[in-house]
């Protein structure tokens, strides 16, 4: 995609929800939509990961549990399964896996016997940054038109706006 075909009219401002003028105007107005560019870009990013995930008989929502426990250190089953927004079953069957694997260990919370708290293992946090480094591999390849400092800006503009959503977990 070249920036071509998102040239626009100076004078042309669309406002998108409760945004301010989107975009600003010095910038040129896109032609398109997010939503369809962040499907596609998904879509190409999905089959970089999955074949370097496949190769450790890992799936992305394992690797969302380590990168959990990756930045937030000892959290509990039901604290991770908000995190990543699945059902507790789910949660259960993702924590075995990682378990059998020995990439994490269940222990019983000493301030609730009732509650399970999970922490990454040494070996998980090893083969954890093994992983993650042939990850960014994958996302070097899908966004390889972009210079590192601006998949780095990216990435900084994507974690705000994700962050920003933590706030509503759940749309009604």
């Amino acid at each position: 995609m070249t920036n071509d075909l998102i040239k626009a009219d100076d004078t042309d401002v669309c406002t998108i929800g409760a945004m301010s003028e989107f975009p600003p105007e010095d910038h040129p107005s896109p032609a398109g939509l997010f939503g369809p560019l962040f499907e596609i870009l998904l879509r190409r990013m999905h089959v970089e990961v999955a074949a370097v995930l496949g190769k450790h008989e890992l799936r992305l929502l394992h690797m969302g549990v380590l990168n959990v426990l990756t930045v937030a250190g000892k959290q509990s089953q039901a604290d991770l399964a908000e995190a990543l927004r699945v059902d507790k079953t789910t949660m259960v069957g993702l924590l075995n896996d990682l378990e059998a694997v020995g990439f994490v260990e269940r222990q019983r919370s000493p301030e609730d016997r009732r509650r399970h708290d999970v922490v990454m293992t040494a070996v998980g946090k090893r083969r954890n940054a093994e992983i993650v480094e042939a990850l960014r591999g994958a996302e070097g390849r899908v966004l390889s038109a972009l210079s590192a400092t601006q998949r780095c800006e990216l990435f900084a503009l994507l974690e705000q706006a994700f962050l920003a959503g933590a706030a509503d977990p759940r749309p009604s």
